[in-house]
């Protein structure tokens, strides 16, 4: 029996079938057997692949339904694919995740790496496996045909699938299992799915051209497919992974494990988050492109090949749901899904089921995203006390920077109106907050930084005020791109600020250019860019007046608030001009972008907790993690507040259990000894200090006027609560152990 039922997925384009489908099944049985496939065998001398498994699993057919308009040739290499990738996958958990040789499996992975040469030209060494073997035939094959831009892009697409394998490993020998902000980031990166994008551009002749092939558009356009498609397996594949192999990273295994809420719950979770996903391209291919198009100056045959990528995209989608269906790789989910009879079947009423199934999807969807937010007054959120391991510090510098701040604010213009007052200033205490997060830094450099947070909380203010409430999209595209006279690479050379923000920032400029390292001060006008630009993804999102996605927003919402810069100010702090930076090989691993990424969630979103009554009230606000965990659950503000906070907890674990582990082992791994490791331990004390003195400044700031609204419900639904079960009370913040006096726990669904 199936754990669960599958359920139907939104798949508003329906599946077709390629006709060259019987073609490509011959084609492929021929090349698997050339290759060598079907004769291997794993350590205990069985084979990987029998026959009769390959012929069940039917990997043409997935290729057929989800590329349904190619040529013969083409159906066959995209079927030959296929077959490389699962047989990948399977041969991979055979050899190395079963026997848990992490060492071997690494050795593994970055050989294969030489069988795809970004010039397909280029000799590759003597193949030995079948595994090696196909690859080589595959690339020789497909890359010719593309560009050396597609090659890069696709190269990456499959290191990332192999090497995500690797840490699938990890995650299984150490028994946990992932958060979901974790779990979402790693999906995307497992499992193909970018690669079959890449796959999709190759088949339809669609490959994007290069000047937009890495802007957000399409960024967000691919990585929304990359996760519907990886996550929409992971329901149809629970049984297998989870209770045959022992994997961790199942969607359905970790939305279970922090809601607590049983299988079918989190299978539900799983495909309302896919459809999310999928509904994410539709908007973006509808609301953004065509600016995309005009600003980058594609013409007519540019603009096809983007717009049958997308449709390729779509229907590659609808096409691997009804793959999943018939395959006998997951007969049990299969047999747990089939919409109205058995495996396969066909006709009207299928047909009909799934086409009910999604309308209802979009419609509830479409409520959700776009109903009337209630403003005046805001549903009461209690601002919970917020987990903390790290204890504050506060500056010594902190009264002489606080009055030193409150003349610059007034020097500049901040505070003359309409903007901010004295008062307001006062009540928020901005430089308080920079002597929390800094505590460690001179009194010079931590009025440099009180003084960017300063600018960037009025900033924030005022773009809220005069674009936001009255939607001025035009007027901010203008502002904002005004800005960056501000910032030139001669500060002196700055035009005459024509109001507060602009002389603000040109003062702060100036002051910081000249202690920043070379590579910091060519780097930090950009860091200030993609800070204050996000705001016109959360603009555009108020036009539509549209509560965004919840993945989206999670990554939007570091741009949105600003860590980016916080790092870079922190390491300001940190080193100074003439001190040693952080070695590069150290910040440019995957390690310190786990843990960053962690970092990075954790004060932006607790501070929506803070700030929901102000953004619901006075700004008129839709880009808020509260009202987007609201909308997309059903639930009341308190209970979404509560899966917030949840949230934060669990990266803040994560970031915990990364600095202690991960770390110090990439720091051996490096060789780091000397001043290069004490500089590492100072990086990550600061971000710890700096987590510490966030949470301190967001409790007891006026700026948001918190812990107004009354005690939680007492009888709050465990879907909503975090995780349950033996040592897990421990990791649960003060004073919210108490969520469900319920004796099972279980969420209702």
């Amino acid at each position: 029996m199936h754990p669960y039922e599958i359920p139907a997925f939104y798949t508003p384009h329906p599946a077709r079938l390629n006709p060259h489908v019987e073609a490509a099944r011959a084609h492929s049985r021929a090349w698997t057997e050339e290759m060598g496939i079907l004769d291997d065998t794993g350590p205990d001398g069985s084979p990987v692949w029998t026959r009769a498994k390959y012929e069940a699993h039917d990997f043409p057919l997935l290729a057929a339904y989800t590329h349904p308009d190619c040529s013969e040739e083409v159906m066959g290499l995209v079927a030959d694919w296929y077959v490389w990738v699962f047989y990948f996958d399977d041969h991979f958990l055979e050899m190395f995740k079963r026997g848990r040789d992490r060492e071997a499996a690494q050795a593994y992975l970055t050989g294969l790496r030489a069988f795809m040469p970004l010039d397909p030209e280029a000799e590759v060494p003597e193949t030995s496996a079948p595994v090696e073997r196909a690859l080589a035939d595959l690339w020789r094959r497909t890359a010719p045909a593309m560009s050396v831009d597609w090659r890069e892009r696709f190269l990456g697409y499959t290191r990332n699938l192999t090497d995500e394998s690797l840490r699938e490993l990890v995650s299984i020998a150490s028994g946990e299992v992932a958060n979901p902000i974790d779990y979402l980031q790693m999906r995307r990166r497992a499992g193909g799915a970018e690669w079959s994008a890449g796959l999709v551009e190759a088949a339809l002749g669609a490959e994007l051209p290069a000047r937009v092939a890495r802007t957000r558009p399409l960024r967000v356009i691919t990585d929304s497919f990359a996760d519907a498609a990886g996550m929409h397996n992971d329901v149809y594949s629970y049984q297998r992974e989870v209770e045959e192999e022992g994997e961790l990273d199942n969607g359905v295994l970790v939305m279970d494990t922090f809601f607590g809420c049983g299988p079918q719950r989190a299978a539900e979770i799983m495909r309302d988050v896919v459809g999310s996903r999928m509904r994410q391209i539709e908007n973006t291919a509808a609301t953004e492109l065509p600016e995309l198009f005009a600003e980058h100056g594609l013409d007519a045959e540019e603009c096809g090949r983007v717009l049958r990528y997308v449709k390729g995209l779509q229907e590659w989608f609808s096409g691997t749901d009804e793959w999943h269906l018939r395959s006998g790789r997951y007969p049990g989910a299969a047999a747990a899904g089939a919409p109205g009879g058995p495996p396969g079947a066909e006709g009207l009423g299928t047909a009909a089921a799934r086409a009910a199934a999604t309308l209802s999807l979009g419609a509830r969807a479409l409520a959700a995203a776009h109903a009337p937010v209630p403003r005046t007054p805001a549903e009461p959120v209690r601002v919970p006390a917020f987990t903390m391991p790290y204890p504050h510090r506060v500056s010594p510098h902190l009264e002489a920077v606080r009055a030193r701040s409150r003349d610059w604010a007034r020097r500049t213009g901040l505070l003359d109106g309409p903007v901010w007052d004295g008062a307001a200033f006062d009540a928020a205490d901005h430089p308080r907050f920079a002597a929390l997060t800094h505590p460690w830094a001179d009194r010079d450099t931590l009025e440099l930084v009180a003084g960017w947070h300063l600018w960037s909380s009025y900033l924030d203010d005022l773009f809220a005020q005069e674009f936001k409430v009255p939607r001025n999209v035009p007027g901010a595209r203008a502002y904002l791109e005004a800005l960056r006279a501000f910032m030139p690479p001669d500060p002196a050379t700055a035009p005459v600020p024509a109001d507060p923000a602009q002389l603000a920032l040109a003062d702060l400029w100036r002051r910081t250019a000249p202690v920043l390292p070379e590579a910091a001060r060519r780097e930090f006008p950009g860091l200030v860019r993609e800070f204050t630009e996000s705001w016109l993804w959360e603009l555009g999102n108020d036009v539509q007046h549209r509560v965004p996605d919840p993945i989206d927003y999670i990554e939007m919402r570091r741009r949105t608030g600003g860590t980016a810069l916080s790092l870079a100010l922190a390491r300001l702090a940190l080193s100074g001009p003439e001190g040693e930076p952080l070695p590069e090989e150290f910040l440019a691993s995957d390690q310190v972008r786990s843990l960053t990424e962690s970092w990075s969630d954790i004060g932006p979103l607790r501070n929506d907790i803070a700030s929901f009554r102000k953004e619901m009230e006075e700004e008129a606000e839709v880009n808020n993690g509260v009202l987007v965990a609201q909308r997309f659950f059903g639930i009341t503000a308190q209970q979404a507040a509560d899966v917030l906070a949840d949230a934060a907890d669990a990266r803040l674990r994560e970031f915990d259990r990364a600095s202690r582990h991960d770390v110090p082992a990439l720091c051996a791994e490096l060789g780091l000894d000397g001043s290069a490791r004490s500089l590492v331990d100072r990086y990550i004390e600061a971000l710890r200090l700096w987590l510490a003195g966030h949470r301190e400044w967001t409790l007891t700031t006026g700026r948001y006027r918190a812990g107004a609204a009354g005690p939680r419900h007492p009888a709050l639904n465990r879907l909503l609560g975090g995780p349950r079960g033996l040592g897990t009370s421990a990791a649960r913040p003060p004073g919210r152990r108490d969520l469900d006096p319920r004796p099972n726990g279980r969420c209702a669904s």
